[in-house]
């Protein structure tokens, strides 16, 4: 997984650190020798911070729904 923020013009607490507006994580692919081949956005997710595994040609994303266990499912 990889992501990319986007930030506001103001500053948290009057640092050197922006606020985070959004955002957006990829899902890159990559071939035997890591020339990247594409990149997919996923919607779903707001924070590259998660646990996934891949399984049988798909891509599980951990995620909690209302205190519940649940997953985001990618067909790759």
């Amino acid at each position: 997984m990889s992501s990319k923020k986007i930030f506001t013009e103001t500053y948290i607490d009057n640092n050197f650190v922006p606020e985070i507006k959004k955002t957006l994580v990829f899902l890159p692919i990559f071939d035997a020798e890591f020339n990247l081949i594409f990149e997919m956005e996923i919607g779903e997710l707001n924070n590259e911070r998660v646990k996934y595994f891949a399984k049988e040609g798909k891509l599980w994303i951990c995620q909690n729904f209302s205190d519940e266990l649940g997953f985001i499912v990618i067909d790759i």
